[in-house]
């Protein structure tokens, strides 16, 4: 399990200073009092970039360990770097809820026949045991053919696991390509620009040339 060091820091304190000194805020929930803390940028970056929001994290705070979760942060919406970051202390009997990745396992035999693989969803949201959790949930892909979908409800997820997500909600997809190459020429004609002519100049009326 991986191990992110945080300390205490005082709640009146000027995080933005942190930040300027290489710092990001954060607060742990869930047991007991909330606790704010802080860490080196640096460090949370290294850790969420492995863990996510998907895997427990063991958190090392002062001379206490607790295991944890992030659960949501905060980006700057100009800069993309993190602002603040939340954390879910956990007990290995708490159920929680949380997305986890999904792991497509296999080559679709409509993929070897010329089809398309697509993916509509890359995690799911399950409710677990901490102790339970796993790190992805694997989707045997093999024997799709062309036209075949993994609906929700067709994923057997592990023991102790419930996906949360809507039931009929596409997962995965195998499309034909021949049938989208006719497609995508169908709306090209459809949205084609019109061509107009040029009108061929009227002539001149019988006022016109008498006028002359």
């Amino acid at each position: 399990m991986l191990v992110f060091e945080v300390k205490k820091r005082e709640p009146k304190k000027d995080l933005n200073k942190m930040r300027r000194e290489g710092l990001i805020p954060g607060i742990i929930y869930g047991i007991d009092d909330n606790i704010p803390v802080f860490s080196t940028y640096k460090s949370f970056v290294e850790t969420f970039q492995k863990v996510g929001g998907h895997e427990i994290i063991k958190i090392k705070i002062e001379n206490k360990e607790i295991m944890g979760l992030i659960k949501d942060f905060q980006i700057h919406p100009l800069t993309d770097k993190f602002l603040h970051f939340d954390i879910l202390g956990v007990t290995e009997n708490r159920k929680i809820s949380t997305r986890v990745p999904v792991k497509f396992v296999g080559e679709p035999k409509g993929v070897k026949e010329g089809g398309i693989l697509e993916e509509f969803m890359t995690s799911l949201e399950i409710e677990v045991l901490v102790k339970d959790l796993p790190h992805s949930i694997d989707i045997d892909i093999t024997n799709l053919k062309i036209g075949d979908s993994i609906h929700v409800k067709d994923i057997v997820p592990p023991k102790g696991v419930k996906i949360l997500d809507d039931k009929d909600s596409v997962v995965v997809h195998i499309a034909g390509a021949k049938l989208e190459l006719e497609e995508k020429k169908e709306e090209s004609a459809i949205t084609a620009p019109e061509v107009i002519k040029p009108e061929r100049k009227k002539e001149e009326s019988e006022e016109t040339k008498k006028g002359k």
